[in-house]
């Protein structure tokens, strides 16, 4: 094993070095075999509490879970509604969507208003007045441009003061620009005006689905964050119905008034919000753990002791991903494992653009260039949202019965069918029928993106990214909705104006032929990450596991060890007792993942009259400790410990320095060495402290000459792999290098006395 010592000069420092290590009690031994982290991942207690508390959420059922945790329902659906309508908030999370919504169906609407295409619009011979494509694509645009500025900024801030002081500073900001766009005079004032609107949706709509996702137990995860596509309904509704109220006006007050009524949501959000508890994820990541069990207790009617353990189980996450990062910053989002999760988080995002969504923003002026008139058009759309709202409350219980990527796929399939069916209908002779058949395939359309597509697209962002990233995780990928959106708004735009391409329901073409490629890349990338905690996610990112594998492989809830290969946990799952279905069986479920504990922990059945504290394991040896002399140093013997030749596989070794260290390899691919039997609870904790933080104690199977096996343990390298380089360690010329060294020490004294 490699002593972490990579420039000896002679083997008294090494001598030193042991002496200096085991010359401390049993308590500081233990603080320094993990000084950069959590007592989380050294103490047995604690780790055992987040252990529990991974297990119970595993556990728990949705009823079960909405009863123990109704205020953590009720601040993340207050948190999504910032994007909606304070009266329809039930919590502070959604909305924030219902005013980004609200504002975006607005433009979707004025565009129609009569009283305002006279005011702005040209004149069209056969169609009458119309706001000219440039600026109809502005002001949906305009939005756009200020959120992807504001995505950008919620990362860094919400790092900084947190989800809740965020949320509050943007709607202050909120409060200010709208008078911007109600004063506005001309388009161009408000299209300034929807861009500085822009600015505080983006930290709005970047921090919703990070907030929900952190403060709901596993179980309700789902349905909490689908509940960010109910606030854009519920925007819509109310749009929807104040547009249609007042779009036979023949006043400026028939725009006005609808920009005006925003006024409504941000005051009594921002009071609502300065109540809500702070992230007990954010509060763990920045040391204030007295704070994040208050926000825990106060999120759920737990007991004191399953409020340790969820806190338990959340610094457990944490300290796990800060072994691979320290302070989080926008470039850690594309290197090693990340850059997947980031990408997956992208693509999600991007792909609502594709799938059929952009005619239900813009379902008004669909439906009045698929030939109804613009009365009935209004009519039309206010159906539509109500469709729209019904179909997201049908989502919350199928985010629990259904898989991730069977919702994303099914739905994404449905809607190719419907949008090419809506070409071929626009493309036949036209009549009243076929106009009628156009609106009602888009209300179709959209009561299916409202159920399937747009809901799971949410939680599927807030589970994919890590604890450590995620505040910038989801702004970087609502920036790439961003830049996906401001061009396909534009095109449809174009499609849809007369003063454009004019397709009208031929548009299907484009929008079916685009959602093709989306459930492509889902079918081949998209990971099944439901039932998964934050910790089990990160093992199966950081393993490389293909997407299709995620659902199948079984999690020990002991594994702190996040850096396997894929091959490594396919070797674990071949050696589980489930091996002969593994693959059949679905998600893990609580009795399996206790079996797995059970055998990768050594447990066995006690005796009822003498209950053993203490069950002796294999540790496996390749380095210096396979060396008896200096294994029996470390553990302070008295006589050399028995060490009997053994092999793992599924690793391979590097050096560092001259040391030998354990990193993962081929599934078959063997690593030689000595197994010895440890015979106490102090002498594990005086190999541990042996080791330097470099290391990790994983499990494994030993395999020993004579054909039998043994679950054991062993030390893996978590350290940073650009300090190894590839090499071979042999025990005979190390020892001889001791030796001659002890012998040059003793020539050295030896001069120095005379």
């Amino acid at each position: 094993m490699s002593t972490g010592i990579t420039n000896q000069k002679d083997a008294s420092l090494e001598d030193k070095r042991v002496d200096e290590t085991f010359a401390v009690d049993e308590k500081v031994a233990a603080e320094k075999a993990d000084v950069l982290h959590s007592d989380v991942l050294i103490n047995q207690q604690l780790m055992n509490d987040a252990v529990d508390g991974e297990n119970r959420e595993h556990e728990m059922g949705m009823l079960a879970a909405i009863k123990q945790y109704p205020w953590a329902c009720f601040w993340a659906f207050i948190m999504c509604f910032t994007i909606q309508f304070t009266p329809f908030a039930e919590n502070t999370t959604d909305a924030q969507q219902v005013m980004e919504s609200f504002d975006m169906f607005l433009n979707g609407n004025f565009v129609v208003i009569d009283a305002f295409k006279e005011r702005y619009g040209v004149f069209v011979e056969g169609e009458g007045w119309t706001i000219e494509t440039k600026w109809q694509s502005a002001l949906f645009q305009a939005g756009q441009c200020g959120a992807f500025v504001g995505v950008f900024l919620a990362g860094p801030i919400t790092n900084r003061i947190g989800y809740r002081w965020t949320t509050i500073v943007g709607l202050i900001l909120m409060n200010a620009t709208i008078f911007v766009s109600f004063f506005a005079n001309s388009l161009a004032l408000l299209v300034v005006g929807q861009a500085l609107e822009g600015v505080p949706w983006g930290l709005f709509i970047a921090n919703s689905p990070a907030y929900a996702s952190e403060i709901v137990p596993l179980v309700l995860r789902g349905a909490c964050t689908a509940t960010l596509q109910t606030s854009w309904s519920i925007g819509s509704i109310i749009v929807a119905a104040v547009t249609y109220g007042f779009n036979q006006m023949d006043s400026e007050w028939s725009w006005r008034v609808p920009l005006a009524l925003q006024w409504i949501f941000p005051t009594p959000l921002l009071i609502l919000i300065f109540f809500a508890p702070e992230s007990p994820w954010w509060l763990v990541r920045h040391g204030r753990k007295e704070e994040a069990l208050r926000s825990i207790k106060r999120l759920g009617s737990e007991t004191e002791e399953h409020a340790l353990q969820s806190l338990a189980m959340m610094e457990r996450t944490i300290e796990i991903e800060n072994l691979m990062g320290g302070a989080p910053t926008l470039m850690d989002l594309v290197k090693g494992t990340d850059l997947r999760r980031t990408i997956i988080t992208c693509l999600m995002y991007a792909s609502q653009n594709f799938a059929g969504n952009l005619i239900a923003n813009q379902a008004t002026f669909f439906f009045t260039q698929a030939g109804i008139d613009t009365n009935k058009a209004f009519q039309l759309n206010l159906i539509n949202a109500c469709l729209q709202f019904f179909a997201n409350i049908l989502a919350w219980p199928l985010t629990s019965w259904f898989d991730r990527r069977a919702i994303y796929l099914y739905g994404t399939a449905t809607n190719v069918a419907l949008l090419f069916i809506l070409g071929i209908c626009a493309s036949i002779p036209q009549s009243s029928a076929t106009n009628y058949a156009q609106a009602v395939l888009g209300i179709i359309i959209s009561f299916v993106y409202a159920l399937a597509l747009g809901p799971i697209s949410y939680t599927i962002i807030a589970e994919t990214s890590s604890v450590r990233l995620r505040a910038l995780s989801t702004g970087v990928g609502r920036a790439a909705y961003y830049v996906a959106e401001i061009p396909m708004i534009y095109l449809a735009s174009q499609m849809l104006n007369p003063t454009g391409w004019n397709l009208a329901g031929k548009c299907g073409y484009i929008w079916g032929s685009t959602a093709c490629v989306c459930f492509a890349l889902a079918f081949f990338f998209l990971p099944e990450l439901k039932h998964r905690s934050y910790r089990e996610s990160d093992i199966l990112f950081n393993r490389k596991i293909a997407a299709r594998k995620f659902k199948s492989i079984i999690i020990d809830p002991k594994d702190n060890d996040s850096t396997k290969t894929s091959k490594d946990a396919e070797e674990i799952v071949a050696a589980s007792p489930m091996k002969g279905g593994i693959k059949d069986i679905g998600p893990p479920s609580l009795m399996t993942r206790k079996f797995i504990q059970a055998e990768q922990s050594g447990y066995s059945s006690p005796s009822p009259r003498a209950p053993s504290t203490f069950c002796k394991e294999f540790h496996f040896f390749y380095g210096t400790l396979m060396d008896a002399r200096t294994l029996a140093k470390v553990l302070k013997l008295n006589s050399l410990p028995v060490l009997v030749p053994a092999k793992i596989s599924g690793y391979h070794c590097m050096l560092w320095g001259e040391y030998p260290v354990l990193v993962g390899g081929e599934p078959d691919e063997p690593v030689y060495g000595m197994a010895y039997e440890v015979q106490s609870p102090e002498e594990n904790e005086l190999l541990g402290a042996y080791e330097t933080d470099h290391y990790l104690r994983i499990g494994c199977i030993v395999e020993f000459e004579d054909g039998t096996e043994a679950i054991g343990n062993t030390f893996k390298w978590r350290g940073d792999k650009t300090e190894l380089k590839k090499g071979e360690f042999n025990l005979k010329d190390w020892k001889m290098d001791q030796l001659e060294r002890e012998m040059d020490s003793v020539r050295h004294h030896w001069s120095q006395d005379q």
